[in-house]
């Protein structure tokens, strides 16, 4: 599952001013979160998860091979995700499906 806060805080029937109460961050902050304007922390993406009443599970998986050249690209990219838009960031996500799909 991709970490989407808004979706998840929606579901659990949650202001973001309640959310912000539950899990100590200010409203503007769980705003620009949601909007993608800023990247929520480990410890924050795991407290809204939780107050939203879900849990996270972490499971090894044999990833594809992955040739080194598009290993070097991938590295690049990830390396560019802090200052990637939401629109640069969902074309990634369809790029990087599609490949999931194809190396399986």
């Amino acid at each position: 599952m991709i970490f989407n806060p808004r979706a998840l805080r929606e579901q659990a029937g949650l202001s973001q001013s309640e959310l912000g109460n539950i899990i100590g961050i200010h409203q503007p902050t769980i705003s620009k979160i949601e909007l993608g304007y800023r990247e929520p922390t480990l410890s924050e993406a795991e407290r809204w998860i939780h107050a939203c009443g879900y849990q996270i599970e972490l499971h090894r998986v044999d990833a594809p091979y992955l040739p080194d050249d598009d290993r070097r690209r991938l590295d690049r990219l990830i390396a560019a995700l802090p200052t990637m838009g939401p629109s640069e960031r969902a074309t990634l996500d369809v790029l990087l499906a599609a490949w999931t799909r194809q190396s399986v």
